[in-house]
């Protein structure tokens, strides 16, 4: 962790530097970069040891090796916490991030040095395979009642529909997010609940109340009504 900080530091001076560059010479320090990020060769349980302690500086409780489904580890209504290795049809979710009860969130932990745009997928697939084991209670929007299927996001080709039953999802390798290597850094974020809301890079990790808060924005509901409300307030141009 020590070569981790030292890197990472390093590489803060080469983003301050970068800004100051032309492009030219900004491509090459990126190259640079990338070349020197292979040789810190984590692997996932070191890099999970990074991504526990950003969790913990965002407010969820985090410990990898302690906290993980196979030792006992569930849900509590009391706690913020990110449940390692939790079971889904689709095998293991590297995390869930559960606000009490709730899972709001799964995350899919890769090296240090792996591309995370790229595996949100995956986390979008255990979002679909969640399976509850315990005291758990499924999100949904406000106002629906239950039994909610989830959030619907395709039908195949034998006519099955497909639903997101957890509404956030995330990838990260545990680096800092730079912006010339956008693929390879940063905590990759996606709302699964609107086929227009697309992955992006995050600097950093939403709190739970975060989560929670965005769990109970109806952005559906809200542009409905948008849509809908008529604009006598001003002379607009059509």
């Amino acid at each position: 962790l020590r070569l981790t900080s030292a890197f990472e530091t390093r590489l803060a001076a080469i983003q301050v530097q970068a800004t100051q560059r032309t492009a030219a010479e900004a491509s090459t320090i990126a190259g640079a970069i990338a070349g020197a990020s292979q040789a810190i060769a984590l692997d996932e349980a070191e890099t999970r040891a990074i991504i526990d302690t950003q969790l913990i500086a965002a407010g969820w409780l985090a410990d990898s090796e302690t906290l993980r489904f196979s030792k006992g580890c569930r849900a509590d209504a009391a706690k913020h916490q990110a449940i390692a290795e939790w079971p889904t049809a689709e095998g293991p979710a590297d995390y869930v991030l559960f606000n009490g009860l709730t899972p709001l969130a799964i995350v899919e932990a890769k090296k240090y040095g792996s591309d995370v745009s790229g595996v949100i997928t995956q986390a979008e697939r255990y979002s679909e395979h969640y399976q509850i084991q315990a005291d758990e209670k499924l999100p949904q929007p406000p106002g629906v009642p239950q039994p909610f299927p989830g959030w619907f996001h395709g039908q195949d080709q034998n006519g099955t529909q497909h639903y997101y039953r957890i509404p956030f999802v995330y990838a990260t390798n545990g680096r800092p997010f730079l912006q010339q290597l956008q693929t390879k850094s940063g905590i990759w974020f996606r709302d699964v609940r609107q086929a227009s809301h697309h992955a992006r890079a995050l600097l950093g990790w939403h709190s739970p109340d975060a989560l929670k808060k965005l769990l109970e924005a109806d952005t559906a509901r809200s542009e409905e009504k948008l849509q809908a409300e008529p604009v006598p307030y001003v002379a607009l141009r059509d």
